[in-house]
This record gives structure tokens, C-alpha cells and sequence, in this order.
């Protein structure tokens, strides 16, 4: 009989544990919260009217602005990654003009990189040079898990008569004729 009673006491114990750890108030980078999450300020702490406006760096949803792989002037006091290629490829839409995709799929070091694709104009030799790749703020605590992604990138504004060859990273993906 004692012995039923240490296991029950034993079994108890886990399930508080477990409770307490699945009602744990979590921060993105997956660190329990030892505090709630900030409220607005009192209306005595708001900046006066006056105060300038800056822009948060992506839009509300719904809209327009910069695709979240694009570049953002913040990203130059982050610390750069890498952004695992799997697989590339051109797409080309049933349109007229003819409109290019470039699809990417892969995978990031953590859930805390968030990627980035530079498309620069076509060089002299009409090769466009895209750059992939990570940033991540060096001073984040975050999960040790690959997060994967797919994007797919225009390709856009490429003057008609020419074949350019597309470049993923240093290798070359296929070519496009607009």
C-alpha cells in the first residue's frame, strides 16, 4: 500500500510539472516570460502630437510594401547568416509581357534569421547576381532548429531583346528572355 502511494505521489508530481510547463508564458525566441507582455503606455507617458512618426518596418497586413525577404535599411546592425539552398528554379507566367519568377526553397539556421534576397540589374556579361542570404540580431536567444522557407521572388524590369543567365549564390539557375 505505501509503495501505490509513492507512485501515485511520484505520478502527481509529473503532471504539475508538465501543467506548469505547458501554461508557461513563452517570448518568440522560445525563453519562458518571467514578466507579462508590455501594455500600451498611460496616456500621461505618450508622445505629444508633435513627436515624429517613423514607420514600422514592414506594413500593416493587407498593405502594400516590402516583401519580407527584401532588405531593410535595420538589417546593416544585424549579424548575417546563411540561407540554405535546396532548391531554385525559374518560372515563367503565362503572360504578355512575359513575367519571370525566381522560386527559392531552403532552410534558415534558426527560427530567428530572417532571410533576405537581393536582386541587382542585369552586369555587363547580363548575368543577375542574386544574393541569399540571413540576418539575425547576435544577441538573441533563440531555439536551435532549422526553420525552412520557400519565397518566390520577381524578376522584373528586365529590358526585352536580351538573354540574361540568373546566378542563385554563385550558381547559375537558368536564363530568361524577355
Amino acid at each position: 500500500m505505501k509503495h501505490n502511494h509513492r507512485a501515485l505521489l511520484a505520478a502527481s508530481l509529473l503532471l504539475v510539472v508538465f501543467l506548469a510547463a505547458c501554461g508557461a508564458k513563452t517570448t518568440p525566441g522560445g525563453q519562458a516570460a518571467a514578466y507579462p507582455a508590455p501594455q500600451s503606455p498611460p496616456l500621461a507617458t505618450r508622445q505629444s502630437p508633435d513627436t515624429p512618426v517613423t514607420a514600422p518596418a514592414y506594413p500593416a497586413p493587407g498593405e502594400p510594401g516590402p516583401a519580407p525577404w527584401q532588405p531593410l535599411p535595420g538589417d546593416s546592425a544585424m549579424q548575417r547568416g546563411e540561407a540554405n539552398i535546396n532548391r531554385s528554379e525559374i518560372l515563367i507566367l503565362e503572360s504578355f509581357p512575359p513575367q519571370f519568377r525566381l522560386t527559392l526553397q531552403g532552410v534558415l539556421p534558426t527560427p530567428c534569421h530572417k532571410l533576405r534576397v537581393q536582386v541587382p540589374e542585369p552586369d555587363d556579361q547580363n548575368r543577375i547576381q542574386v544574393e541569399v542570404y540571413s540576418v539575425v540580431d547576435p544577441l538573441m536567444i533563440c531555439i536551435q532548429v532549422l526553420q525552412e522557407f520557400e519565397v518566390s521572388v520577381p524578376l522584373e524590369n528586365l529590358p526585352a531583346g536580351q538573354i540574361y543567365s540568373v546566378w542563385v549564390n554563385g550558381i547559375q539557375v537558368g536564363e530568361v528572355n524577355p
